[in-house]
């Protein structure tokens, strides 16, 4: 009977055991995968994340001045490049909008969220009458169109629609003004309103914002056109619209993000972003971009170059 009891005792405290030190295991791996967490964080002192393995690229002062978030107004004059990637509006769209003629142009990059755009567009509103009357503007054909204006209307008031040559966001062969070209064969001006406001609320999505709101005159130099389209992509786009912020300010609040700063970090249409400023240096700059990410890189037309990372 003792020996039953004691195997009994014996028998018990080996499950004890067995239990304390499957506990014990337990916490120590919870600890050791606390501990990997922690470690896997971002740096807050540099604000990369630490999933990224970076490498640097070099890029000449001049290249400032190109990609998709240059700035250009009456204040900030675009830098005419040798080479451009314009391509006829007219070969590159599909059938669910018009172009003045075939020497419209824009960049080959823009047409891809151009033609989504306006055939979502024709599916939820059932109109096909949208037309591009114009895109990329040489310093002199925007000479020409302040001057005509000059004639009509004055100095003055031609200085509050017309940008001064060299300061025209038309120049980059990322914008675009939009008009109605009806059935009827009558043309119409593009007001934002009714069924194409459609367009002004969702460009966003697209990668489009309309570049001069009403309430940033004071900002931009020029008065609120609704049929003005300017392509900056994602995230910026998205960006821009939530922080309700013009280009000016957009670019200005970007340098709050440096590379070796706190990055700004954006989610937009199911997508992760990441997004620095490195400022230019010199006659070349070496910018850290990600080894191991598919990334954007664009000058700001002023002082440095803005990364956008897709994570």
């Amino acid at each position: 009977m003792r020996r039953k009891q004691k195997r009994k005792i014996y028998r018990n405290r080996r499950i004890v055991i067995c239990l304390f030190l499957f506990f014990l295991s337990c916490a120590i791996v919870a600890g050791i995968r606390s501990f990997s967490d922690i470690s896997s964080k971002p740096s807050a002192e540099k604000g990369t994340n630490s999933s990224l393995s970076y490498q640097t690229v070099e890029k000449k002062t001049q290249d400032i001045h190109s990609g998709d978030l240059v700035l250009v107004n009456n204040k900030t004059e675009y830098k005419f490049p040798e080479n451009n990637r314009l391509k006829s509006v007219f070969n590159l769209k599909n059938n669910d909008y018009q172009v003045k003629d075939k020497d419209v142009l824009l960049v080959e990059q823009i047409m891809s969220p151009l033609n989504q755009m306006l055939s979502d567009f024709r599916k939820e509103k059932g109109e096909n009458d949208l037309i591009v009357i114009s895109g990329y503007r040489t310093k002199e054909y925007q000479a020409g169109l302040l001057q005509q204006r000059i004639k009509e209307d004055g100095a003055a008031e031609a200085a509050k629609w017309v940008a001064q040559p060299g300061g025209s966001e038309h120049h980059t062969g990322y914008a675009l003004d939009f008009g109605i070209y009806t059935r009827s064969g009558k043309s119409e001006d593009y007001t934002g309103q009714g069924k194409y406001g459609w367009i002004n609320e969702n460009c966003w999505k697209y990668g489009f914002i309309v570049r001069y709101p009403s309430d940033k005159t004071d900002l931009t130099g020029i008065l609120y056109e609704p049929w003005h389209f300017r392509y900056v992509g994602l995230p910026h786009a998205a960006t821009i619209r939530e922080k309700g912020f013009c280009l000016e300010e957009y670019i200005d609040y970007l340098r709050q993000f440096p590379y070796d700063g706190e990055h700004l970090q954006v989610t937009a249409e199911g997508k992760s972003y990441e997004i620095y400023f490195v400022k230019a240096d010199g006659k070349k700059t070496k910018i850290p971009v990600p080894k191991n990410k598919t990334y954007n890189l664009s000058g700001n037309n002023t002082d440095g170059f803005i990364v956008t990372v897709t994570l």
